[in-house]
């Protein structure tokens, strides 16, 4: 049978095209530009050029959306952004403007905004300035900026007070969770690339920071691995090699974690994780996001990053145990069990423990994005048995098979087709049986479902006795053009 030519029914209608594309687009670039246009504002008085050709940038993007839609109606509601009633979803390069806005909606108590057609650039500077007027934050903070909207002429943008969600104390928990961890994680991915950023431009590397962010992803993850497991299923091209480092430490760190390693060894082993790959920022640039395969020079120059790496931690004059033990993490990570791979070694030698748990994550990590070393993703199932294949060569039987039963038979990430003919994503494992995984149904033979439903596979039909659904077989998301992450983590 020709699998190009295969159809999986509803993949074909799983995109964005069913929601209201322009406004989905629009609505992020006004985001980020009232984000910058703020943050500017923290640092010019108004009449300064850099301020006012920041503000002339997000007064377009303003005009462009009035021409869409008659007015702007932005809302903050369960902790997400909404605009003319269209959820904004951001990726990686957007999340932190997204964060800070959200942060200052919530500082301000404002749950919506609306700016009518007539607004002018005036009053969105007016309105900006306005918000950043009040240092503190007093406890009738949105009361004061409402009184002073309209004794500053500002009489086209107004306010609503946010309204407290009717969520019970378990939903509002599950909330914050998500949230923390979401923030959390891409803290981690912002801290790789200040460090990798830092080592290419010659700059100190902040350890303590380092020691930080990690010591507080263990915590995160120690509450809800689960959770962390989903957003691991991040593969950002455009930032790749810092998403892979923070999910290669996540990873290792789940890992490390269901080995029974206590706090501070885990801190360890996640710091080390998250630095494994610091000598390829001394790598060409065309070298790492070459989009063919290496030649000859190119593997003998790719080799060598393991010892770029450890000159760069040695030098930053930081030795203690987090460090030191990065050193060998940084030096051994592509050295395989049986001592092949690189760097080659006289002597024989035992690979270290957190060696052997960052090379599991990071193969597992590395197959499953198509970057660097092999060009085209593989689908999470395909990844493991891959890897079982060369289990006691390449990677130590007994963590791999840990790594596994972690991970289930169908992995988080994993597009899956069931016997009811809609096709899922799996989004948990399910430790009592890891065939029937926790499932997000995307589309069946109609297409693309409008809401998305939660199924758990375990789970019996109470009239028949029998299973409701089941997995008929797993699919490659990268074929249909399905980005999975898309559907487990909300930016």
């Amino acid at each position: 049978m020709d699998r190009t030519k295969e159809k999986v029914p509803g993949t074909q209608k799983i995109t964005l095209k069913d929601f209201d594309r322009t406004i989905q687009d629009l609505g992020k670039s006004f985001i980020n530009q009232l984000y910058v246009t703020i943050k500017t504002a923290q640092i010019y008085e108004p009449n300064n050029y850099a301020y006012l050709k920041q503000s002339q940038n997000l007064a377009k993007v303003i005009r462009r959306l009035l021409e869409e839609k008659n007015e702007i109606f932005l809302q903050l509601k369960e902790g997400y952004l909404f605009l003319n009633e269209v959820r904004l979803k951001f990726d990686f390069a957007g999340y932190i403007g997204n964060s800070f806005v959200i942060e200052e909606l919530e500082r301000t108590k404002i749950g919506t905004i609306t700016i009518l057609p007539e607004v002018d650039q005036r009053e969105v500077d007016k309105f900006v300035y306005l918000l950043n007027h009040f240092d503190s934050d007093p406890p009738n903070i949105f009361e004061l900026i409402q009184n002073r909207l309209s004794e500053v002429g500002i009489v086209h943008i107004g306010i609503e007070k946010y309204a407290d969600q009717n969520l019970n104390l378990t939903d509002m928990a599950a909330l914050d969770n998500r949230k923390i961890a979401k923030k959390t994680f891409f803290k981690a991915i912002s801290l790789a690339q200040e460090i990798m950023t830092n080592v290419r431009n010659s700059k100190a590397v902040n350890i303590a920071k380092a020691k930080r962010v990690v010591q507080t992803m263990v915590d995160q993850i120690i509450k809800d691995e689960a959770l962390f497991l989903e957003l691991s299923t991040i593969k950002n091209f455009d930032e790749y090699t810092f998403v892979h480092s923070a999910n290669v430490s996540v990873l290792s760190i789940i890992l490390g974690l269901r080995l029974g390693l206590d706090r501070k060894k885990l801190s360890e082993l996640g710091f080390a994780a998250l630095f494994h790959d610091i000598g390829k920022v001394k790598l060409p640039i065309d070298l790492i996001n070459k989009p063919a395969q290496y030649d000859e020079l190119d593997w003998a120059m790719m080799q060598k990053h393991p010892i770029m790496g450890v000159k760069t931690l040695v030098f930053t004059r930081d030795i203690d145990e987090y460090t030191s033990r990065a050193v060998l993490v940084v030096f051994e990570h592509h050295m395989h069990l049986d001592l092949s791979g690189y760097p080659k070694v006289k002597n024989h030698r035992s690979i270290n423990l957190f060696t052997r748990i960052v090379n599991i994550s990071d193969a597992y990590n590395a197959m499953t994005s198509g970057r660097v070393y092999i060009k085209e993703a593989i689908p999470p199932h395909e990844a493991l048995r891959k890897m079982v294949r060369t289990s006691g060569v390449n990677f130590d039987p007994v963590l791999l098979k840990l790594f596994v039963n972690i991970m289930g038979i169908y992995p988080v990430g994993s597009l899956v087709m069931l016997d009811t003919k809609e096709i899922g994503i799996v989004f948990k494992s399910n430790i009592d049986n890891p065939y029937r995984p926790k499932v997000k149904i995307i589309g069946d033979s109609k297409g693309k479902k409008e809401i998305i439903e939660i199924v758990d596979l375990n789970k019996l039909d109470d009239a028949t006795g029998t299973f409701k659904r089941s997995i008929v077989k797993a699919l490659d998301a990268n074929k249909y053009n399905i980005n999975v992450s898309k559907y487990l983590v909300d930016y």
